[in-house]
């Protein structure tokens, strides 16, 4: 079975970029996915830069529940081919292919229950929040495709093809570019014009998906992706990927409530909170695709019970990561006007958008802290543990200080309850690094059993 890269060569740095690299590339075409969308629809005016950000959030929870099967099968995969178990991945990957489907079937059925009206926190304008129902609505129907995306491309990057994964995300995106202005503006569109071809370009990408697992350098056959599902392993993958899902969606309530406390200061102010949180997210992506792919070495070293390795892994990937979190957030502040008037002419939103990228950047530097963390404890396969790290950021910690500080300074209360929000999950996670990472322990070869 053909693994694309050698997850035991001894050149760990040259080997760390090898398999990060184009995984962070491949998520930063992503994060262009969303700043392309929103340039676009910036230009449509105030209203449905507000209208795509109040929908954010529910599109942001669906994306998670294929997250969470790519994060869990993606582990799983990855540590049975370090403990030499090739026979087991066929069965995650078909296993994990069921409960994307089961999603992508249930949630349009959900749509259909509630009666085409999707809940939203946000109490924006009557034709903002119409907007953002009809944005929602075809991603929610179109939402399967998306969510085998997800898992494709975590399937890929753990079986060591980052470069078929990248390649496969930047003619998406190819697509996406070349559709949303077709859709938006010539055949006028609108929001659903960037709904439509957010699903397109995720179906284009499921198909050369599909072609490469099955004639292609993936070694696997249709039998492979028919086999029965195993409750067993259901449960493997979602121990594993729970946390994560879990942690996404809780960012995703987070999310709507700040613009839901953002909307008391006008449709502006929405649309500027949404710029930066965008603009925020523009910079994790990157740095969450370098860790993914980090991730397939770390899981691989701990698999095969080489605890030197691991530990330098996670010391060189991390150190990589703030060295890429500080340029980035440098480069934001200092350019915050010019990166704000991207998305919209809006003269107010822009003066929100600005507030808030200089109280939430800088505290962005920080984020490699407990995204390393969080990447170190899912490939030992300590869900517990990387579930509370994940959540804290963006959940239980980021939504009580975000909602005192917000009634105690308004706007600028609600963007400095997440800048520390950050920052006291980056200490905490500082904390557990030194721990795990900071002296030589022993680790035994990981033992996984196979499952028929």
């Amino acid at each position: 079975m053909s693994r694309g890269v050698d997850l035991s060569d001894p050149r760990l740095r040259r080997l760390l970029l090898r398999v990060g690299l184009p995984s962070m590339l491949g998520l930063t075409i992503n994060a262009l996915y969303q700043a392309v969308d929103m340039a676009f629809v910036g230009m449509l005016g105030v209203g449905p830069v507000s209208a795509i950000s109040a929908a954010a959030p529910l599109a942001l929870g669906m994306a998670a529940l294929g997250e969470g099967v790519g994060v869990g099968a993606g582990a799983a995969i990855s540590r049975a081919l370090g403990s030499g178990h090739d026979a087991r991945v066929a069965k995650l990957i078909s296993t994990a292919g069921a409960m994307v489907l089961a999603l992508a079937v249930g949630l349009p059925l959900l749509l259909l229950v509630l009666g085409g009206e999707l809940p939203f926190l946000f109490a924006g304008s009557s034709e903002a929040v119409g907007l953002a129902q009809d944005y929602a609505a075809v991603i929610v129907v179109g939402g399967g495709l998306i969510l085998f995306q997800i898992l494709f491309d975590f399937i890929a990057i753990a079986r060591g093809h980052t470069a078929f994964s990248m390649c496969t995300l930047m003619i998406a995106f190819g697509v996406n570019l070349a559709l949303d202005p077709v859709l938006i503006f010539v055949l006028d569109l609108g929001v659903l014009g960037a709904a439509y071809a957010t699903v397109i370009a995720a179906g284009v990408a499921v198909a050369i998906y599909l072609h490469y697992f099955l004639f292609g350098r993936a070694g696997l056959a249709l039998p492979d992706l028919l086999r029965r599902p195993r409750t067993a392993l259901m449960g493997s993958i979602a121990a594993i990927g729970g946390p994560a899902a879990a942690s996404t969606m809780l960012t995703a309530f987070s999310f709507a409530v700040m613009y839901r406390i953002a909307s008391d200061f006008g449709t502006e102010s929405v649309a500027g909170l949404g710029i930066a949180l965008r603009v925020l997210t523009i910079g994790m992506l990157p740095l969450a695709g370098f860790c993914l792919g980090a991730q397939t070495v770390v899981g691989h070293s701990w698999g095969g019970g080489d605890g030197a390795r691991t530990r330098h892994a996670v010391r060189t990937c991390l150190a990589m990561a703030v060295a890429y979190s500080a340029a980035y957030s440098l480069g934001v502040v200092l350019f915050a006007s010019q990166t704000a008037g991207l998305f919209t002419h809006a003269a107010a939103a822009q003066a929100y958008a600005v507030e808030a990228i200089a109280v939430m950047q800088p505290a962005f530097i920080l984020a490699p802290l407990y995204i390393v963390a969080g990447m170190l404890m899912r490939a030992k396969g300590q869900a517990v543990t990387a579930g509370l790290l994940a959540l804290a950021p963006q959940g239980y910690v980021l939504l009580p200080i975000a909602i005192l500080f917000s009634h105690a300074w308004g706007f600028g209360g609600l963007v400095a309850g997440h800048a520390l929000a950050t920052t006291l999950t980056a200490v905490v996670a500082a904390v557990l690094l030194q721990q795990d990472i900071g002296r030589p322990r022993v680790v035994r070869r990981v033992s996984v059993s196979p499952i028929d």
